[in-house]
């Protein structure tokens, strides 16, 4: 099982409290899970919060109590019943965009964010494509419009630019390059993405090396944004083309 798995049975296990052993076992030795269950319990604290602020409408509980009491309605009633409803629809909208948008900001860790752009690069199915040039110029001129940030595409060591997209990595939009190794024809992926709110916490550089079926990950910050490198090379290999990213860097 990966860990998307674990996590996924862990969830449906009640949030732990009747999984069995191999699920308990694996999350609680596991680091990326562990992150995975500490932002679920900040989530559920940000709800219970949010739950102790807010409440139905009194004319929605009014109409509520009627029908349970089996009591007809006024017309005055139901014109506030269903503008109750309306304003508790609005509220639950309000509720999931906010739930989304500290999920997307607030809960990210590194580690977690690295595995998903390995989960990305796993998934890799040809036809995806949104362009496909081994023009950097193009390339960048493509990503204009369509990602909120800069996009500047480097030269990968005996590697050819090959094509590019924008995917959505942990409700965030980023663009991805595919690159191609002349050598071997080993498809190497750079991610790259604005940098969450959570990283802002973490006052030293970060660093990020992870390895999952077979692959090898880089990932760091420059200047606002997180670049994740991901193929199945060696990490010398993948420490070296990330070196000469960084260096073409501005």
């Amino acid at each position: 099982m990966t860990c998307k798995e674990y996590q996924q049975a862990w969830i449906q296990a009640e949030n732990g409290k009747e999984a069995p052993p191999e699920i308990l076992g694996h999350v609680t030795n596991c680091a990326l899970c562990q992150e995975f269950i500490y932002g679920q319990e900040m989530l559920r604290g940000h709800v219970r919060r949010l739950a102790k602020t807010e409440s139905a409408p009194a004319s929605l509980r009014e109409q509520v109590e009627a029908m349970i009491q089996g009591r007809r309605p006024s017309k005055a009633m139901g014109r506030r019943f269903w503008s109750g409803v309306a304003a508790a629809i609005a509220l639950l909208v309000l509720t999931v965009t906010g739930l989304h948008w500290y999920r997307s900001n607030y809960s990210l860790t590194p580690n977690r964010l690295a595995q998903d752009f390995i989960a990305d690069h796993l998934h890799y199915l040809p036809g995806r494509e949104e362009i496909v040039s081994p023009s950097a110029r193009q390339v960048e001129s493509w990503f204009q419009g369509r990602v909120d940030f800069s996009v500047r595409v480097p030269e990968v060591p005996s590697a050819v630019l090959q094509d590019a997209r924008v995917c959505d990595i942990a409700g965030r939009k980023a663009a991805l390059l595919h690159y191609r190794r002349e050598a071997d024809q080993t498809l190497v992926s750079l991610f790259v993405t604005p940098e969450p709110k959570s990283f802002e916490k973490d006052k030293r550089p970060i660093e990020v090396w992870e390895s999952n079926q077979g692959l090898n990950s880089a990932l760091w910050c420059h200047r606002g944004l997180v670049y994740s490198l991901v193929a199945a090379l060696d990490t010398t290999s993948l420490q070296q083309i990330a070196e000469s990213i960084r260096r073409q860097s501005p």
